[in-house]
């Protein structure tokens, strides 16, 4: 059976030098986490970061995954997110981009779930092989 990265939960946390998100993810038994702290950054590019650092956690050593970039766009009846992550295994990157409608959604989900859209079934791939 395959697996999937699930979300276990995500959280905003306000500290004294600024905010950090906490993201969990599972992949069949193992839960792990991200955080991520940047001054001055959305909450969307913080979930992002935390999502992709709880990721590069369950990768094999040579892979890893980085937030090149997060944007909100503007639809005609809703707003999206777009990310682009880099896949990246030894000399190799490969682009990917992701989105999530905003409508509905908290700012933290719309960060997990721009970033699970563009990389979950590359990296699941990778970890199915392990």
């Amino acid at each position: 059976m395959q697996g999937q990265i699930r979300v276990q939960g995500i959280c905003l946390k306000k500290e004294r030098e600024g905010k950090k998100v906490v993201a969990e993810l599972a992949w069949k038994d193992q839960v792990v986490s991200g955080e991520a702290r940047e001054e001055g950054a959305s909450t969307f590019r913080l979930a992002a970061l935390a999502v992709v650092e709880a990721i590069n956690r369950i990768l094999p050593e040579d892979y890893r995954l980085s937030l090149e970039g997060i944007e909100v766009i503007h639809l005609r009846q809703n707003d999206a997110v777009i990310v682009h992550v880099a896949f990246l295994h030894r000399e190799r990157r490969e682009d990917l981009v992701g989105s999530t409608l905003l409508l509905g959604r908290h700012p933290l989900e719309v960060g997990v779930y721009a970033v699970l859209d563009a990389a979950q079934r590359r990296v699941e791939g990778v970890l199915e092989k392990r």
